[in-house]
């Protein structure tokens, strides 16, 4: 029996700017189906492609997207293995319009510890990313080798579903403090995000994003 799952997301910056999105997927068989639609798309002109992107995936093998306004299409690859005991998680990924291209491996080295690296092919560069878990508590250090920057994330779980986030990418001079809850039977997830921008005239962006179910 075919299902058809579909959501919608609505986010709000509070500059006043506002975007709307509809996502739909349709398994068939071990493959989904998937569109997605902004409210571009059907206002902006040409009208039926800004914003249109379609796509089809098969989770843990392979995923093909295609943006309808530019003709870009991305491909990526994905397959697992083990070294010397622990399993390695392998992803390729291409875009063939900018020609970027980039390999990334994750290693769990423990339950709780996760070593991740990107190899940039176009940059020629690699990002390392350390994931570890104690307790309701995740740290994320990261390092960006082709820029020469740091990143770090904290992640504190202050509910069943709800977490609280705080990042610093010092690349973009940024920091992020963010709120979110899964979805549930009821309702989908939510998200409020608040990022703050340094330099001369220090920027501050609101964000609140909220995802609705269909069906």
């Amino acid at each position: 029996m075919v299902r058809l799952s579909a959501k919608a997301s609505v986010t709000h910056a509070a500059d006043g700017g506002h975007s709307s999105q509809l996502a739909l997927a349709l398994p068939v068989a071990d493959v989904k189906v998937k569109a997605t639609l902004k409210d571009v798309t059907l206002t902006k002109e040409p009208r039926y492609r800004k914003g249109l992107l379609l796509g089809v995936e098969k989770p843990g093998d392979f995923s093909v997207d295609y943006n309808v306004e530019d003709g870009a299409w991305k491909f990526q690859f994905d397959t697992s293995t083990k070294v010397l005991g622990p399993p390695l998680k392998l992803s390729y990924t291409h875009g063939h319009l900018k020609h970027d291209t980039t390999l990334q491996g994750a290693l769990l080295l423990n339950p709780d510890t996760k070593l991740t690296t990107k190899w940039d092919f176009k940059k020629e560069a690699a990002t390392v990313k350390l994931s570890h878990t104690r307790g309701s508590t995740t740290l994320e250090p990261a390092y960006d080798a082709g820029a020469g920057t740091f990143s770090f994330a904290a992640t504190q779980r202050i509910a069943k579903k709800s977490t609280l986030r705080a990042s610093y990418d010092q690349k973009g001079k940024q920091t992020t403090v963010e709120w979110s809850r899964q979805g549930s039977d009821e309702g989908g997830p939510i998200k409020i995000a608040v990022t703050t921008i340094a330099g001369r005239e220090r920027q501050r962006k609101v964000v609140l994003e909220k995802a609705f179910n269909l069906f």
